[in-house]
C-alpha cells in the first residue's frame, strides 16, 4: 500500500494485507480497535479522520496473530509494529489512537516505539488496575459476570444512539466463533491488565497524551480513567458518550481528536 495515495483516492476506503483498513492521505495515523472488533466497525471514523487530513490505518490485530501464538500484549504490539512498517515505512512517525483494549495495546506500543509516535490518544481505555477507589477494588476483582453485564448494558444503551452497534456486536460474535480460545485469552488480558510500567515509560518519553472518557461508559469506570490520566501525566477530556463512542458518533469523535492532533 502506498502511504500517500492520490487526491482522487483520498476518501476511498481500501484494504491492504487482506485485512487492514486504509483511508486518506496526509499525516500518518493508526487507530487500534477495541476487543474483538474489526476495522470495518471503525470505517466511518476513519473516513471522518481522513477528511481532516490524515492517512488513516485501522489494523486487524485480533485476527492477524497466528492461532498457535498465545494472545498477549507483546504479540499484539509486534503485530501493530509490522502493520505500521507496511503502512507507513520503516521509520516514519505516526500518531496513535487506542479504543478500549486497543488503548492498552497502544500504550504498550508507544512505550516501545516512542521514537516514532508523536501523539497518543486513549479513548475509554483500559490498562490501569483501579476499578473503584471508594470500595478499594481493582480490575482483577471485577467478576466476569460484572464485565459481561457492563458490556450488555452499554450495548442496550448504544442501540438508542446508533445502529452502528449492530456491526460491533456482529464483529464480536464472529470473532468468538472463529477463534474462541484466542478471544478468551484476549478477554482475560483485558480483565487483568496492569500496564503502569509502560505508562511510566510513555510519560518519561514525553509523548503528548490525551485521555478521553465517556460519562455514560459503564465498562470503564471514571476512577480507572482518572488514575490512568494521572499515571500518564496526560491531558484529559470527558465527553457525553457510551463506551463505543468512536464508532457510534464518528464525526464527534474525529472532531474532538483532531483538536488535539492538530
Amino acid at each position: 500500500m502506498s502511504p500517500t495515495p492520490s487526491r482522487r483516492q483520498e476518501l476511498e476506503v481500501d484494504k491492504f494485507g487482506g485485512r487492514h483498513l486504509h483511508c486518506g492521505s496526509g499525516k500518518n495515523l493508526m487507530v487500534v480497535p477495541g476487543w474483538a472488533l474489526k476495522p470495518a466497525t471503525y470505517r466511518q471514523a476513519a473516513v471522518e479522520l481522513a477528511k481532516l487530513g490524515h492517512n488513516v490505518v485501522v489494523p486487524d490485530l485480533y485476527s492477524v496473530i497466528p492461532t498457535s501464538t498465545r494472545a498477549c500484549f507483546e504479540s499484539y504490539v509486534e503485530a501493530l509494529e509490522n502493520v505500521a512498517r507496511e503502512a507507513f515505512g520503516d521509520e516514519a512517525s505516526f500518531d496513535l489512537i487506542g479504543h478500549s483494549l486497543g488503548g492498552a495495546i497502544a500504550i504498550e506500543a508507544a512505550s516501545k516505539l516512542h521514537h516514532r509516535i508523536e501523539k497518543l490518544v486513549l479513548v475509554n481505555a483500559i490498562g490501569h488496575p483501579t476499578w473503584s477507589r471508594d470500595k478499594d477494588l481493582s480490575v482483577k476483582s471485577r467478576t466476569l459476570a460484572d464485565w459481561s453485564g457492563a458490556f450488555i448494558q452499554d450495548g442496550i444503551r448504544s442501540l438508542l444512539a446508533s445502529p452502528q452497534i449492530f456491526s460491533a456486536l456482529f464483529d464480536g460474535i464472529s470473532e468468538i466463533m472463529k477463534s474462541p480460545q484466542k478471544t478468551i485469552e484476549c478477554a482475560l488480558i483485558a480483565r487483568s491488565s496492569d500496564i503502569r510500567p509502560a505508562m511510566k515509560r510513555v510519560k518519561d518519553s514525553e509523548i503528548e497524551v490525551l485521555t478521553i472518557w465517556g460519562s455514560r461508559d459503564v465498562v470503564v469506570t471514571r476512577d480507572l480513567f482518572e488514575e490512568m490520566t494521572s499515571e500518564l501525566g496526560a491531558t484529559s477530556i470527558v465527553v457525553d458518550a457510551n463506551h463505543g463512542w468512536p464508532f457510534l458518533k464518528p464525526l464527534a469523535f474525529a472532531t474532538t481528536v483532531q483538536a488535539f492532533l492538530s
